[in-house]
């Protein structure tokens, strides 16, 4: 994700960490910190497709281990690699976010 026309639609700062609870695997709050923009990203999608995040973050936090790195990253990682799945199969995009590099596309 991009963030060239970002400024068009919001005054924040896109790459501002952001602290959001999200329901964990065990039902327990779980803290994850992610970029503004990725957050956004999460908020559209699920107000566009109807993407249950909770249960996308339970998934990923049963997957994950340490060699994925933090959980912080991993996650952000996930966000960014959905929006690289959804750009592939020629789903829309939010209008303030950019469409993937072709170099991006290739590792999908």
């Amino acid at each position: 994700m991009s963030y060239e026309t970002w400024h068009k639609h919001f005054d924040e700062d896109p790459e501002e960490e952001i602290g959001r609870y999200v329901t964990g695997a065990f039902g327990e709050p779980m803290l994850v910190v992610m970029p503004r923009i990725s957050w956004a990203y999460v908020d559209w999608m699920e107000s566009e497709h109807g993407t249950n995040i909770n249960a996308v973050f339970q998934k990923n936090q049963k997957m994950w281990t340490p060699e994925f790195g933090c959980k912080n990253v991993a996650f952000r990682n996930l966000v960014h690699k959905s929006f690289l799945k959804m750009e592939k199969k020629g789903v829309g995009r939010p209008e303030w976010c950019d469409p993937a590099s072709p170099e991006d596309l290739l590792d999908i």
